[in-house]
Formats: C-alpha cells, structure tokens, sequence
C-alpha cells in the first residue's frame, strides 16, 4: 500500500455532477472556495480533516481516504472532491467495492498485501485467514467477493457499504437567516434579500453610516408631515437605540405593508404613542388629528376632506366614546380631554365614517416600497404605488434645489399599458376594484407575475432595449413587461462623446423641436425615479434642477449650460480619448456642478514650463452647471472633482468668437457673479488654469512669452488680460494687486509701498525717468530695472484688472540680485533697500562721482556740519530716489579721556525701527487667609521687570491684606519650592505655581529683609522645606530677652542659629523676641541628652537636628513610632499653637516641615 500519490476515481466528474442538484453543486463550491481559500484551486490535507471529515477520524484512516478521493501534496481538486463525497453518499454497491480496493491496495493496484492490509484494519485472525488462504496477496476479484461475504469484517466497510450510511446534504440543516425572518413577518425570502439590498445602499449612503433621524428625515418628509417624523422613526425603532437596523426595518415593513388590516393599524398607532405607555393621550390624539387631516387632504381623494376640521374629528371621538360607553354610564371622554386606548383606536377606524385612517395607510404603504426598496407583488400594485406618490408630488409647488427625472412619454405609456388594466382573477384587482374607474375584461392578469417574476423577464427586457420596436410592441400588447427606461428619443448626439463628463445631467435634450411635458416626456421626483430604475433599470437618466431666477418664480431647468473645461498641456498632448462614463447615480448635488459622478480621479499640478515656450490648452472635460451657478461654484465643484484646491486655480471664459486665439481669454474673477451675468451661453469654453509648482500661473508666462516673441497681441493693450469685472464696471485706479509668483509676496509688499507714493509714482508715470536714465552706470542695473519698473508701474495705475504679475521685474531682479531669486523667503525691507539702491544708481544724474574728503566737526554748530556732508553727498548722488527717500543720522563720538567729541552726519534711507511688543506677565496666586475661609484665586497682570515687593502691593488693591502679612511661596507638588524674597524678580515659569500666606499681625514688627531669615534664605533646599513652619514661627516670635540657663533640666529649641528656652519669654510688654545666639564656643550640656557640638558662627543658617523627642515636634510630625516617656516643655504648646493657627486650612496638604528640638 501507498499514500504517497492519488488513486484513480471509480466515477468521473461528469456522472458525479448528474448526481447532485444544482443547489447541492453551488453549495459545494462555496464551502470549498470558503475551506481552501480565495483564488486556490486545492484543497489542503489540514482542512479535509477539518472540514470535509472531522478530527476524530484517526489520521491513519484520514490519509486512507486523503488517497483515495485524490488527494496529492498539493492538495484535492474540486472535481476530485466532489467524485469522492458523491461515491460515498451516492455510490453504488461495486463503486464502494471499489473505492475500499482503492484504500488498500498497492501503488500499482493491482494487489492487496497482507501485511499491510492487516497492520491498518486490524483484522480478526479468522478473516485473515479466510481472505489470504490462497497466498499474501490477492486480486481485485477475489477481494470483491470476500468483502460482500464479510461486510462487518472492518469498521470502513461496514460503515461504507451500508444503506443511507451519510448524506450529502442534511435534512435537519439549521434555517438561514433569511429563512428565519420570513417565518416571523410576512415577508417571502425575496422580499427580504430586495430590503437588505436598499438597506445596506441607505446605511453606505448615510454620514455616519446609520439609519438614523436625522438622515432618514429628508427621504421621507414631505410626503410624511414634519409632526409625524419623530413617530415614525420609532414605530420603526422598536429598541429606542437611534438608528433602525436591518431586523427593524424588516419587521416595519412587515407590519406596515403585508400584514392584516388590524397588524397595519396597530402600526399607525405606535406613531402617534410617543410614550409607549398604550393610551393617547390628549396631546397625542391632537397630533394625531392633524396628521390624519394634513394627509388626507394631500392624497389623491382629497376632494372628500377638504371641509373636514379638527373639531368634526374631535366630535366623532366623543360620539364614538360615548356609544362604547355601558348604558346609563356617562362616558369621560369630552372635548378638553380627548384619550384613546389601542382598543377603542382599532375599533374607532373601523366604525368611523370619515375614513382618515386609510390615506395614511397608504401612504406609508407607497413609503416602504419607494424609499425602503420592497418590490410590488403584482403590476397592478405597482401602478397604484407611482400614481398615488407622483399624484401627491406634482400637487406640490416646486422647491428650489430639487431634482427632477425626465422619462420618455413612449416608455411611459407603455408602461401604463402593461400596469394599469386590471383583471378579476388578481386578488389585488378585487381588493381595489372599487377604486379603479374601469376594468378591460378582454385582458387577463398574470397571477403568477411577483418579484420573483420580474427577474424571470430579465432577459427579454434587455432584448427590447436598442431602437423602438420593443415600445412599439408594448403599446399594442399591454401584457409585455416594458424594458429598461429609455430616452434616447429626447438628447441630441454628443459630439465629445469621447470626453470624459464631470457632471451626470445626461446629455443635451433637443432644441430644434420644443419638448412639452406630457407629450414628449413625464416628469418623476427623484425618489420615485430610483424606485422606477430599481424595478426596470435605465440607459440614460435624465435630471434637471429647479431653480428660481432673480425676480421671477421657481422653473425646472430644463437647459443647463454644457461647458467645456479646457485644461494647459506642458509638452505633449495629453490623449483625451478616455472612454464615456456611464453614469449610474446622480447622489446629492449643489447648484454648482449639475449632477456629479460617484468617481473623480485626481489632477496633479502641471510642472513649470519653460517661460519662452506658452503652453497650449486641450479639451480635457465637459460639465453642465446651471446659469445662476456663480463663479464660486464652479470653482469649488472642479477642485472637489480634480482633488485640486481653491488657491491653485483660476478660470477664464474663452469666448466663441475668439476660441483660436490664445489671448482672448476673460479671467473670472468676481466669485459671486453667476453664468448668466457673465454672459456665459451653452457649449462655451472655460479654461481651467492651474498653478504650477513654482506658484506661476501659464496665462502669465504665456502672456510674457508672446510679448517676447512679438506675436499677436504683443502691444501693451493686448498684452493685458481682460477680466469681466473690467468689461462690466469701472475699476478704481492703482487699486491692483500682484500675483505670487513664488513666495514672491517680499517683493509685493516693497512694490505696493513704492507704487502708492504719490511722487515718485508721478515721475515715472510721466516718462520722465527717460530723461534722467543712466546707463553707463556700473553700480546700477545700466537702466534695466528702471525700465521694468515703469513699466509695470504703469500696468498697475492704467490696467482694468483686479491683478497683474509682475513677472518681468522678478526676472530682473533675480539677474542683477541672485540672493532674491529662487522660490524661497526673504526679507521685504533687504529687498527694500536693494530696490532703491538700484533704482537711485539707474537715475543717478552724476555720470562721474568726484572724489571728495569728509571734515572733521571741529565743534563747529551742527547746521553747518549737516549742509557740508549733505553737499558732499550731493555731488556724488542726485536723483528721484536721494530726494524722496534719504535722510541723515547724527553720531557723536566722545572720548573718555580728554572728553573731545566728534560730530558726523551721515545719509541713510531705512531706520529698522522695533515694533511695540506687550511686556507684561500674567500671575496667578492663590491666597489663604488665617480664618481658615476657602482659599481665592487672584489674576494679576504686572510688567515683566516688576519684583515680588510689586506683586504685593497690587495683590493688596485685590484682597483685604496689608503687604507686610503675606508670605509668597513656590508650591510643587504639595511641598514649599522656595520662600521668595521682596527684592527678587518675578518668574515667569513660576506663575502658576504662587501661594501667599497671611501671616500673624505680631509678624509687623519686623520685616522679612531685615530677619536672619532672609540672609539664609537659599541655604538648603531641604532645611528650608524642614524648617517651613518654624520659620513663620519665629516671624510670629519677637525677640527673648535673655537666655538662661540652670542645673535643672530645661528644653530650648535651636533652629537656623536661634536658641529659645524652656522658660516663658514673654517681656512686660507681652511681646516675644528671640535673640540670635552669637558665642563661638558655648557648650550646652544636658544629663538626659548628652553632649550638644559647639555652634559656630557659620552655623547660624544651620538646622542643629535632634530625633527622638516627641515631645519638641507636633502631634502629625512624629518622626518615630517608639514610646518616650512624657517631659514638659513650656514652649511646646506655643509653637504648636502658633503653628496650627498658619497651616490650619493645610495642614494635611502638604508635606509639613520638621521641628527639631533639644531638651538641656
């Protein structure tokens, strides 16, 4: 036996494919495509245990079987997979015989090992020996007759050659969710699939992919009244999660379209019970009334509504009421308190004489199939559903923006030919007959036509498409399904069929004979046409847009403007040959593009072109945009199609009569101007200029190269470009701006300050530059820049135009001064001085400079120093420029020996002067107050080079503390930075940080400056952050008298250089002082404590630290947990006191200070 390569199949794949349904065979290939994997023809050996077997078959039988169905390394076909399971399931008794032959045998078939044969069956001795008596091996044909004598021998054949030992499809298979959700709403599986279509088409379309209000608002309303929308969408919304999902929508549909009559009412009651509580309340039976009389009076009946009112409907309720009231029991129902319960709701429809109920049915009827995608059940019904929507529609005024779908007038009668007869044996037709005027008995509805029916006619549809023999034989026979709709008959060929179209308006309808409404086309609103396309499909749709011309009344344009958009081609003619989209849907729209198309590939930015050669331009698209379509519009529809942004375009109108010439163009520039202002017409040409990289634009460089070249158009009035402001208006002179011509926008600032200077702006508008022009000058541009420079001078006070470039004195300057050329940013005023610089050395009326020697001052009167170095000055520099724009600085120079001064005065034409800049510093302090009041957070705004002792005194007008109580701390994270001092500067990084404390009234006496306090005050971070709350103790102190000492043990406290004895230091004045102990050698002694070092004099900043008092410290600042025994200390209680009394607002919040005492 081998394993290693496949077995023949005992039947083929043609007789295996007999065998098996067509659904059994897509089945199959689905769950294979699904197991092997996208794009793979084999099956592996991993996933036909998995998903063909299952893991329970041991791996040996597993490769027994792999073998046989045909299995190899690569893996099993489809074709041998499906011979395999098609023989098992299927087989006969000899092709079972014969695939168990297959499993055992040899790699050449032709016999039956017995060792092999036994080492994989584990046969029982006894069948051993009755199949290999005769020798060890053995033939097919004795195999065969051992294996039907001894079926039960092996697990695989017993299994194999029973009868119905597997099936190929399961009768107990588990229903689809299709299946699932026809069986709980009246909907065939069909149905559902249509619904699930739209559905998913909604959600692709919705912003953020839901079905939710505020997106299913404008699909629905009008027809559904605004009131009713909110209703509505939660008769739909069963959860109440916002959006309405799939199983809602279905369910809705269900109820409000296949169910009986009384699941359809119970529908139209959850509209209008917004609180779900089961009772309509007055407010709700209110709403209700209006939305049933605002509908009726809309519906194609509404002859018989119209002089039905509120209270009619309010009087029949009570009439209804009080008839369902028991006899002899006055009903509660009245005028001012109007409730229904679901019950008497159903019941009122059905015995109400008004019939209200039944046009809002029907409307919602005509909703879901139009909006939500369900498909009609007969035709019948379909002709129902688009007369009652478009009969409802067209009684509406037209509505600016709205769009309306042109449908050929032969396709639509053929359509109501094949819809509108009906015929007895329709049980739709029965149900309905009493609102159909007549009835043609000599045709006979098809029963049988369904949404199943309509994908049946399919085929012969599309047969009918091309030329109009399929709607000539649809007027004769109404019984032929119509094809897709077709309007061929109402457009004129398009001549740039070839050009790829931005907008989806269709194509251009006829003009050389009018098209009338209801003889040449119908119109149909957008919603009803998607309905329409979805059940027949179209060729060619045919939108319009209603508009309203200024001072007149709303139309539908039936005309738009085709344009074509001409494009700038750099070197080779790009092929516009492109194939015609086709379009499929139109989407939301704007007034600007008329009709977009789903897909807009990208435009990049043309290259910069050579400044001598002008590029040419080349039809690249056609648009339809409305004639009220403004400038603006236009613009922004391109860039969203091109994916080009607004800065980078310009559009220009090339007129017909001058379409050859490549400087007759009109540049739009007025963005609120509309077509029809413009004078723009149909089939006219708009030249969409794009900028290049470099930020130059190609009518410029075009314009310069004709000018350059001497073409046509090259004289100073050609040469300019015309705009249709200039053409309509009267344009303000020098009002002109410049084009960026590459991060030229230096350059434009020094020139409009040199332009709008009345004087020399005179001089050169004048000529009489020419006169004083000084070519021979080598310092200068010999005359070049001076030339450029009136020129375009004269372009900006004479052109019509809003803009001009100024592209020939860039050119200039990038010669004559290299460090301005490139498309990088520079320095305005650099450029500045450079600029009349040059222009001064251009029109320097001094053709040889003399040679000439500055004298000293000599402390002579400066107006006579002034007039010598100007007219030294002057005998070497004199023109327009030194008249206008120089001046001269005064510089003194002083020696510090002898005090000589020396005066000079020297000439200049730009003083860098710096610009005011707000030097303040804003503060945020938060202050607390002794009281224990909640802290107040104070916003101070204080000149950067204030100090501390300023923040005080403005923090003092904000808050009721006198400057001398405060101490301003820096607080990070919850621990004291630093105590700043008065005379330091304020920080700005610190601003947010500030804390001022009050401190006690007794602190007055002395001032933080004049304390040994402020002398330590940056002398260890930690020991200040320590010591914290004994430094404000010790502001609060004033000084000790004396300091004593005696035999008995007494406690003192030593901190930053002061003692403080146990005794009460108290003065006759009740005030406290604390004297700084100054002796170099004093040594303290204590039998308790033991030997205090020696405080020198540069220990006074110092903390002398001692542990294991708990006695010296607060309650909270125990340093150690061990238990000492009690001692008095008479200052104890009044440092804690006085401690407590500063922090007592924080005195958890922050990391307290240490207070390290010694008892002597």
């Amino acid at each position: 036996m081998g394993t290693k390569e496949s077995k023949h199949a005992c039947i083929s794949y043609e007789d295996a494919v007999k065998r098996v349904s067509d659904a059994e065979l897509r089945r199959l290939k689905d769950a294979f495509k699904k197991s092997a994997g996208v794009g793979r023809l084999y099956l592996s050996r991993n996933a036909f245990q998995q998903d063909v077997l299952c893991e329970g078959v041991p791996p040996k039988i597993t490769d027994m079987l792999y073998v046989a169905c045909g299995g190899t390394q690569r893996g099993i076909s489809l074709k041998d997979l499906l011979c395999g399971l098609v023989l098992i399931t299927r087989g006969t008794q000899e092709e079972k015989t014969k695939f168990l032959w297959n499993l055992y045998c040899n790699d050449a078939g032709t016999y039956i090992i017995k060792s092999d044969y036994v080492r994989n069956v584990n046969l029982a001795p006894f069948e051993s020996v009755s199949l290999f008596a005769q020798g060890e091996r053995v033939n097919f044909e004795q195999f065969q007759d051992w294996i039907v004598k001894h079926r039960n021998a092996t697990v695989l054949s017993n299994w194999l050659l029973a009868d119905n030992c597997v099936s190929l499809t399961s009768e107990l298979e588990t229903p689809t969710f299709y299946q699932s959700l026809a069986g709980v709403t009246h909907l065939e599986e069909k149905d559902i699939g249509d619904l699930e279509k739209e559905f998913w088409r909604l959600k692709n379309t919705s912003q953020n992919g839901q079905i939710d209000l505020q997106f299913l608002g404008p699909l629905i309303s009008p027809p559904i009244p605004k009131n009713a929308l909110t209703g509505l969408f939660n008769a739909f919304d069963e959860n109440r999660d916002g959006h309405i999902d799939f199983k809602e929508l279905c369910c809705g549909v269900s109820a409000a379209c296949r169910g009986p009559g009384v699941e359809r009412t119970r529908f139209c009651f959850k509209i209008f019970d917004v609180d779900r509580d089961g009772v309509l309340n007055h407010e709700e039976t209110l709403q209700m009334i209006n939305v049933l009389l605002f509908v009726a009076k809309e519906n194609r009946d509404a002859q018989q509504f119209k002089d039905l009112t509120n209270q009619h409907v309010i009087s029949d309720l009570v009439e209804f009421a009080q008839r369902r009231s028991p006899d002899g029991v006055p009903s509660t129902l009245t005028r001012d308190n109007v409730s229904l319960t679901a019950e008497d709701f159903m019941i009122w429809n059905v015995q109400c004489g008004l019939r209200l109920m039944q046009p809002l049915l029907d409307l919602i009827f005509e909703l879901c199939h139009i909006v939500f995608g369900l498909w009609p059940q007969c035709k019948h019904m379909e002709y129902d559903i688009v007369r009652g929507w478009l009969q409802r529609e067209e009684r509406r005024p037209y509505r600016v923006g709205q769009f309306w779908y042109l449908i050929s007038r032969d396709w639509w009668l053929t359509w109501m030919q094949y819809t509108q007869h009906t015929s007895q044996t329709c049980d739709y037709c029965k149900r309905t007959a009493s609102q159909r005027s007549a009835v043609d008995e000599a045709l006979v509805c098809d029963e049988s036509f369904n949404t199943h029916s309509l994908e049946q006619h399919d085929s012969y549809s599309l047969g009918s498409v091309s030329g109009s023999s399929g709607i000539s034989a649809g007027r004769h026979c109404g019984q032929h399904r119509p094809g897709p709709i077709d309007n061929s008959n109402l457009i004129t060929a398009n001549p740039y069929r070839n050009v790829r179209t931005l907008t989806g308006e269709g194509g251009h309808l006829k003009r050389d004979t009018p098209l009338v409404q209801n003889h040449d086309f119908e119109l149909v609103p957008k919603s009803l046409w998607k309905a329409v396309n979805r059940w027949y499909g179209d060729n060619l749709p045919l939108p319009r847009q209603v508009i309203q011309p200024p001072n007149l009344e709303v139309e539908l344009e039936l005309y738009p403007l085709n344009l074509r958009i001409l494009l700038h081609q750099v070197q080779t003619a790009p092929n516009s040959s492109g194939a015609s989209t086709q379009i499929t849907s139109w989407g939301s729209t704007t007034s600007g593009g008329y009709g977009v198309l789903a897909s807009g590939g990208g435009y990049a930015a043309i290259a910069a072109s050579s400044v001598l050669q002008p590029p040419k331009r080349y039809l690249a698209y056609t648009a339809a945009f409305s004639r009220l379509a403004t400038v603006r519009q236009v613009g922004e529809f391109l860039c969203e199609q091109l994916r080009l942004k607004p800065e980078d375009i310009r559009l220009w109108h090339v007129p017909p009569s001058s379409a050859s010439l490549d400087n007759s163009a009109i540049l739009l520039e007025e963005d609120t101007m509309c077509l029809k202002e413009l004078l723009i017409r149909d089939n006219d040409q708009l030249l969409l200029e794009i900028r290049n990289k470099d930020l130059t634009w190609p009518e410029e460089l075009s314009s310069l190269a004709s000018t350059q070249s001497g073409q046509v158009g090259a004289g100073p009035g050609d040469r300019r470009r015309l705009t249709r402001t200039s053409i309509m208006s009267v344009h303000a002179p020098g009002a002109t701006g410049l084009h960026n011509l590459g991060n030229t926008c230096f350059m434009n600032a020094a020139l409009q300050v040199l332009f709008n200077t009345q004087p020399l702006a005179q001089y050169f508008h004048r000529q009489m530059h020419r006169f004083e022009l000084n070519a021979a000058n080598k310092l200068g541009t010999r005359g070049q820049l001076a030339m450029r420079y009136a020129e375009l001078l004269k372009e900006v006070w004479t052109a019509t135009t809003r803009s001009v470039a100024p592209l020939k004195l860039r050119f200039c300057v990038n010669k004559h001064a290299p460090q301005f050329a490139g498309g990088g940013q520079h320095d305005s005023q650099e450029l500045l001085e450079w600029l009349l610089d040059a222009l001064h050395e251009d029109l320097n009326r001094v053709m040889e400079k003399p040679y000439s020697e500055l004298k000293d001052s000599n402390g002579r009167p400066d107006k006579i120093v002034a007039a010598e170095a100007w007219s030294q000055h002057h005998a070497r520099n004199q023109s327009i420029i030194i008249d206008l724009f120089y001046g001269q600085l005064k510089s003194k120079v002083s020696c510090l020996s002898c005090g000589h001064e020396s005066v000079r005065f020297d000439p200049f034409s730009l003083l860098s002067l710096p610009l005011p800049v707000e030097n303040y510093v804003y503060l945020e302090v938060l202050v607390i107050l002794l009281d224990g009041s909640v802290p107040i957070k104070y916003g101070l705004r204080l000149n950067s080079e204030c100090k501390y002792s300023d923040l005080k005194q403005k923090l003092a007008t904000l808050c009721p503390l006198q400057p001398s109580l405060m101490l301003v701390c820096e607080l990070w994270n919850s621990q004291i930075r630093q105590v700043v001092a008065d005379e330091e500067k304020l920080r700005t990084q610190s601003s947010k940080d500030l804390y001022v404390y009050q401190l006690p009234e007794q602190s007055s006496v002395r001032t933080r400056s004049n304390s040994a306090l402020s002398m330590h005050i940056e002398q260890g971070l930690k020991d200040i952050q320590r010591s914290s709350a004994l430094i404000t103790t010790q502001d609060s102190l004033s000084s000790l008298s004396t300091l004593q000492t005696s035999n008995r043990s007494s406690s003192r406290v030593i901190c930053n250089g002061h003692i403080s004895d146990g005794q009460d230091p108290a003065g006759p004045d009740g005030s406290h002082e604390l004297t700084k102990y100054s002796n170099a050698n004093t040594n303290i002694s204590s039998s308790s404590v033991g030997h205090v070092h020696e405080l020198q004099p540069d220990d006074a900043g110092k903390v002398s630290r001692c542990f294991g008092k708990r006695e010296c410290m607060p309650h909270s600042l125990f340093c150690f947990k061990d238990k000492l025994a009690p001692a008095t200390n008479p200052c104890k209680t009044k440092i804690i006191k006085i401690f407590k009394s500063i922090f007592r607002r924080n005195w958890h919040s922050f990391s307290p200070p240490s207070v390290y005492c010694r008892n002597t």
